[in-house]
């Protein structure tokens, strides 16, 4: 009976040691929110020794770290690890913005879309959201943001949308698609055959490996090859494929993965590609279209 006493009163004291840690962490995150880092430089080593696998102290330590690329690959292992932190979105951002900051528009999206996903009533949804558009636009992904923007709308009605953005989507489609069509068509129909050739590959067993992943299938080549693009960085063996879409009479560029002999074998890789990235898809039968 004593030892049990003892051991409830060992017990009571450590949760009322770490609920005291974790109180006095959140108050030294939101001093360096505020600018003022010296309390927390200070407290840091004592903090390390005593509790090193607190996720705030973690983060707190990106936080702090005066070397901006240091900071960043700290900020991505607290999210891998942590995702369900009270500051996993606020990683996400740090992270999102450095690669805004950097001109990488692509990785950035990247990074900001986790928040609609995984963050929808996150305190930064407003401005996550805008700047997401913001780098689909930078990135050349016209079609793909003005998808998004009406998308998010609709999910998000109490969001405040740049209206910048909004007025100029129209605008910079326009002058885009005017200057392809300036194009002479016979450069673009070798850059279509050049496609063709280079970007997807010649199927082996045809009739076997009939079914692909695909991922998105879009009117613009440039929204289709940044989708490819982000996909190939992550490791998969992903490809373009044109297909004629009879209904409206033009050819699309359909972004895919993989030849698998049936739809339950796709389904593995689906949903790699479903948590990796964010990308709902569809399982086609490459034979029909």
């Amino acid at each position: 009976m004593f030892l049990i006493k003892n051991n409830i009163i060992f017990y009571a004291f450590f949760l009322f040691t770490l609920a005291y840690s974790q109180s006095e962490l959140d108050n030294l995150i939101k001093e360096v929110y505020s600018g003022k880092t010296e309390n927390a430089i200070n407290a840091m080593p004592r903090l390390k020794k005593e509790f090193s696998e607190l996720p705030s102290l973690i983060f707190l330590d990106a936080l702090i770290d005066e070397d901006i690329e240091r900071s960043i690959e700290k900020y991505k292992i607290f999210f891998k690890y942590y995702e369900s932190s009270e500051y996993a979105d606020d990683a996400i951002m740090k992270i999102s913005e450095y690669y805004y900051t950097k001109g990488l528009y692509v990785e950035s999206s990247r990074w900001l879309k986790k928040i609609n996903l995984y963050y929808p009533n996150s305190e930064h949804i407003d401005r996550s959201l805008n700047l997401y558009l913001r780098t689909l636009a930078l990135s050349g992904r016209q079609d793909t943001a003005k998808q998004y923007l009406q998308t998010f709308k609709k999910k998000y009605p109490e969001v405040s949308f740049d209206k910048y953005l909004e007025d100029n989507f129209e605008k910079e489609t326009a002058n885009i698609e005017e200057t392809v069509n300036k194009k002479n068509n016979n450069v673009f129909m070798q850059a279509v055959e050049d496609l063709k050739k280079s970007l997807t590959p010649k199927q082996k067993n045809k009739k076997k490996y009939h079914f692909s992943i695909q991922v998105g299938a879009y009117s613009d080549m440039g929204n289709a090859v940044d989708v490819r693009d982000e996909l190939l960085s992550l490791n998969f063996n992903t490809r373009i494929d044109i297909i004629y879409l009879s209904t409206k009479n033009k050819n699309l560029y359909a972004v895919r993965e993989g030849y698998f002999k049936s739809k339950e074998y796709a389904k593995g890789t689906q949903k790699k590609i479903r948590s990796r990235t964010g990308y709902n898809s569809i399982v086609v039968d490459i034979n029909k279209y």
